[in-house]
């Protein structure tokens, strides 16, 4: 039967039906031609017990747990529980205690099939299923968890932290350290209050929570190996493409960039599911529902990942002795500029205290040299490679080229790199 139908018997909303889907309470076939969803009698009376357990104010996973694989004595022991659970509160949940206590028996007598009919009625109008869905997000937004909570704070402790260490820089400064001190104060006082109102509900948003930091660590070694894969594809790449030629390369910020935020995304969600099925922290089911998406578009997901990943790794432009290649993914074989057709060069450091050297190229295209990577397999001269003379080399010979240069010679004061670096860094700058 289609979901229309399904609304009629069980009294739920399409929504709501779909949103019992997504949690992993209800296995729905599919059409394989058109990929409608069809509904059996059996997914009805699963939804029937849905909507009567969320009615006794069961949450997802204590229903997941009781609809896939349950008995009815796994059923009526549940159902027990929360009638003294409802018992122990004010007058307000007597009457479910005894309408719980009474499905017992009617369940024991009938069976559940035949009893679920007549609770649905029962609870009609009194059971709007999407206010209860938004009850349940406005007390997870009240009851942040520990581990979002200690997160925050590290968030919003790099203002603070970047004072302490190098002092303040500037009055935006001073705002954003005031800025992220409140902020940082409410995430605490939301958290605090939160265990002194609901403790038990507190404790239950804090299960599992702490291991966000561990998926931040293997994020961040996950890429720090994968930015090191990258570089030694790189230079074999390059080293099929230009051979012994190339002296240095550098990647472009912005496809790296791409890169690194598309292989976290890889990374980071489906840790996440993992964590959400694990723990049954809902902090983490945003994972579980971005895989579900995914899988649904399993073509388009894999053309977006290669793509991601092609433009990121092409990305990159290498220096050879007598020319500068440019490569992207338009130009997988490289663009190819003689050093003669080399327009100008800027040169000088950022206020952050960073050195630029930047290159104009015919058709106003400009490529920027940061921190270069060094063939010093082929060219030893250059065995230091973080020194920068092979960038001092290559200034040479521009210049000897008679390519006009512009040095931000004010810009020094900025800089704050090592006595070496410095050395070479004024060559180039002319100082």
């Amino acid at each position: 039967m289609k979901i229309k139908d399904v609304e009629k018997l069980t009294g739920l909303s399409q929504r709501s039906i779909r949103l019992y889907e997504e949690k992993g309470l209800l296995e729905v076939r599919r059409d394989e031609d058109n990929q409608y969803r069809y509904y059996s009698e059996e997914d009805v009376e699963r939804l029937k017990l849905i909507r009567v357990l969320r009615y006794f104010d069961f949450s997802i996973e204590e229903i997941k747990d009781l609809v896939t694989g349950t008995d009815e004595s796994a059923l009526t022991e549940a159902l027990s529980k929360k009638a003294d659970s409802f018992a122990d509160k004010v007058d307000d949940f007597e009457g479910r205690s005894e309408q719980c206590r009474k499905l017992i028996k009617e369940i024991k007598r009938s069976g559940e099939t035949e009893v679920l009919d007549d609770y649905i009625e029962m609870i009609g109008a009194l059971d709007d299923e999407e206010l209860k869905e938004l009850d349940e997000l406005a007390k997870q937004i009240e009851h942040p968890s520990i581990g979002a909570t200690l997160l925050w704070t590290l968030i919003f402790s790099g203002p603070i932290l970047t004072g302490l260490l190098m002092g303040v820089r500037s009055k935006l400064h001073i705002l954003l350290i005031a800025v992220s001190s409140a902020l940082m104060a409410i995430d605490w006082v939301m958290y605090i209050r939160g265990r002194s109102r609901r403790k038990e509900y507190q404790k239950e948003r804090d299960k599992g929570s702490l291991w966000i930091f561990a998926v931040l660590i293997v994020c961040i070694i996950t890429l720090l190996a994968s930015a090191v894969g990258v570089e030694m594809l790189r230079f074999r790449f390059l080293d099929m493409v230009i051979g012994k030629q190339m002296i240095f390369f550098e990647g472009k910020y912005l496809t790296e960039s791409i890169f690194f935020v598309g292989l976290a995304i890889a990374v980071t969600f489906p840790i996440m599911a993992l964590l959400h099925k694990l723990t049954g922290n809902d902090d983490y089911s945003f994972g579980k529902e971005f895989l579900g998406n995914v899988s649904r578009h399993k073509s388009a997901a894999a053309a977006v990942i290669i793509i991601l990943l092609y433009a990121g790794f092409m990305g990159m432009t290498a220096v050879t002795e007598n020319s500068i290649v440019c490569f992207d993914a338009f130009h997988p074989s490289g663009a190819e500029y003689d050093l003669n057709e080399i327009q100008s060069v800027e040169t000088g450091f950022t206020k952050k205290g960073y050195f630029y050297y930047k290159v104009k190229l015919p058709d106003n295209k400009k490529v920027k040299f940061e921190a270069p990577s060094v063939n010093a397999a082929d060219h030893p001269q250059y065995k230091d490679t973080g020194s920068y003379e092979e960038l001092v080399d290559f200034d040479a010979k521009l210049m000897s080229l008679g390519v006009a240069k512009v040095s931000d010679k004010e810009s020094i004061k900025y800089a704050d790199y090592d006595e070496e670096c410095m050395k070479n860094f004024k060559k180039i700058i002319n100082e």
